[in-house]
């Protein structure tokens, strides 16, 4: 914080390296965002941790746009888009398969042009197709 009460980044190379170090960071020139987490409620496991990154960025992870990596002192799980069907298996039962779904749903819409996509419209369903 300065004088004027803003809270502004720090700059110091020794603090941040202290910083970095202490809470293992691995990042050094790549752009993203690291999250620490130094006090989790106890009830919030390294598994919810993961089913909230897959149903929250599912489409995100698909497309290659978003990587994640939930780690935690004992394992470090990354989510790309070469993992996320394994990783979505390791969800519990039927949460797993609502997953898979929406996984295979955001697949497909990954690949579909424009003109092939379903226009919804009240009270009737139009494909936009073009015959050539």
């Amino acid at each position: 914080m300065d004088n004027s009460g803003l809270v502004i980044p720090i700059t110091d190379a020794a603090i941040l390296d202290k910083f970095c170090n202490e809470f293992r960071l691995k990042r050094t020139t790549e752009s993203g965002l690291s999250v620490i987490m130094p006090w989790v409620d106890p009830e919030i496991t390294t598994k919810d941790l993961i089913e909230a990154v897959v149903r929250g960025y599912f489409y995100a992870i698909v497309t290659g746009a978003l990587s994640v990596t939930v780690e935690t002192p004992d394992k470090a799980v990354t989510i790309d888009d070469s993992t996320l069907d394994d990783v979505a298996l390791t969800i519990d039962g039927a949460e797993s398969e609502d997953i898979l779904n929406l996984v295979d749903l955001a697949e497909w819409a990954s690949t579909r042009k424009p003109q092939d996509t379903p226009i919804m419209r009240p009270g009737r369903l139009a494909w936009n197709v073009r015959l050539h």
